[in-house]
């Protein structure tokens, strides 16, 4: 899938829960040549809408999944995508670290 001067970019779907993860991955996303953030999701449900109506190329999720469990796994392979798992690493994925932080607030 890598785009070629007289290709259209691929198109990105980041899903996470975190706002801080979905901006971060987003910019990293966007500077990269060739690649583009067709939207962005907060859940499983909210990313089954975004992918019927903009059938991205790529669908990028925490790796707190594995991708045969994620409902929205039939939907993306139906429209020829690919599902890309962010990997998780324990005590350092935001969803660990904003456990952390609230239960030291």
């Amino acid at each position: 899938m890598t785009p070629s001067a007289t290709t259209r970019p691929i198109r990105v779907l980041v899903v996470d829960d975190s706002a801080f993860m979905r901006t971060a991955l987003s910019r990293m996303i966007a500077s990269e040549s060739g690649l583009e953030v067709a939207a962005t999701a907060c859940s499983g449900a909210d990313a089954l809408e975004k992918i019927a109506a903009l059938k991205p190329d790529v669908h990028v999720k925490s790796a707190q999944y594995r991708i045969d469990e994620l409902p929205e796994k039939w939907v993306v392979e139906s429209n020829g995508g690919v599902i890309v798992l962010a990997p998780h690493v324990p005590g350092k994925s935001t969803t660990d670290l904003v456990a952390a932080i609230r239960a030291r607030g």
